[in-house]
């Protein structure tokens, strides 16, 4: 599964700004502006560990290992 792609589909509409997912084996980096970076957060990060969340159960479906996913910002 492109677990890329579904990220993308859901922080697309968290933020305002430009923002990349980019993967290295089974890290996935989120960079966002640093205005965006509290939205994809969350308070509390919340949000973050919605996602989280989310991505661990279609990798569980998947049968495929476990994806560590980080929000960074993007420096300019």
């Amino acid at each position: 599964m492109n677990y890329e792609e579904l990220i993308k589909f859901i922080v697309k509409d968290l933020v305002d700004d430009e923002f990349e997912v980019v993967s290295k084996d089974s890290n996935i980096s989120i960079l966002v502006s640093e205005v965006d970076y509290g939205r994809v957060i969350g308070k509390s990060g919340k949000t973050i560990n919605a996602i989280r969340t989310l991505i661990d159960e279609a990798s569980s479906l998947h049968k495929d290992k476990y994806v560590r996913i980080e929000v960074e910002k993007k420096e300019n």
